[in-house]
């Protein structure tokens, strides 16, 4: 299965598992979505042979995120000629949602407290049965658009915290001087994840970092080989190649 866009670092999962075992682990998933798609297709065409509107019925994950493309294409121009920040972020949000979506997950932003005493702005808190913290979805964002950063190698935005801070200019200022090196530069991504995020009591297991253009996948019991998947939206649904849209 080609997985154009899709990058295995550090052998984020074994190259035997990747070209031997994968896709016949996902075959299940992949058919039983495909024919909950063709069933769909089917009941539509029937309701048009009879001269009636068909409402558009279940579509897989990755028919979706194909079908997609058009609309990403053209909000990444737009948010390219966007100069306020703060509608820059809106715009990365709503694009990140899009693909999200079709995936099950959705936004509910909230804060996490880190052992700093910084509250870390969250997209949304999955947690486990136990109700402890399985995934975070958090934002990385690019104020210079420039194709080649590294989420990992941005810094939190002082934009991007908490509502509640921002009406406070002292607490603001505090929050900020928590989220920073001794010499005053805001620590990256990857300084954050490593110092202050995987080093809590009870750390999420699952990181999804979202850039401007790029999602990382972390796993915590990967993050010190420096091994994660990188997933460029920009090639996937530039190329839209059917096994990288299917192992998404």
């Amino acid at each position: 299965m080609p997985m154009i866009g899709i990058y295995n670092e550090n052998d984020f999962y074994s190259s035997h598992y990747l070209s031997s075992l994968f896709e016949s682990d996902i075959r299940g998933v992949l058919e039983w979505w495909q024919s909950k798609e063709s069933e769909a297709r089917e009941q539509e065409r029937q309701q048009r042979a009879l001269g009636r509107e068909a409402e558009t019925g279940y579509r897989a994950p990755h028919t979706r995120l194909a079908s997609y493309s058009g609309q990403f294409f053209k909000q990444l121009n737009e948010h390219s000629k966007e100069q306020s920040l703060s509608r820059r972020l809106k715009q990365q949000r709503q694009r990140w949602q899009s693909i999200l979506s079709p995936l099950g997950y959705q936004f509910n932003p909230t804060t996490a407290l880190l052992e700093s005493g910084a509250e870390l702005p969250l997209l949304a808190d999955y947690r486990d049965s136990d109700n402890r913290p399985c995934l975070w979805l958090v934002e990385a964002h690019d104020q210079r658009d420039e194709d080649s950063h590294d989420p990992l190698a941005l810094s939190l935005l002082p934009e991007q915290l908490s509502p509640v801070a921002a009406e406070d200019d002292e607490q603001h200022k505090h929050q900020q001087s928590l989220l920073k090196r001794k010499g005053g530069e805001a620590l990256t991504w990857q300084e954050l994840i490593a110092k202050q995020i995987f080093s809590l009591e009870e750390p999420p297991r699952w990181l999804l970092l979202l850039g401007n253009r790029q999602a990382l996948l972390i796993d915590r019991t990967k993050w010190a080989q420096n091994r994660l998947l990188r997933f460029d939206f920009e090639e996937i649904l530039g190329r839209k190649e059917g096994g990288s849209c299917q192992a998404i």
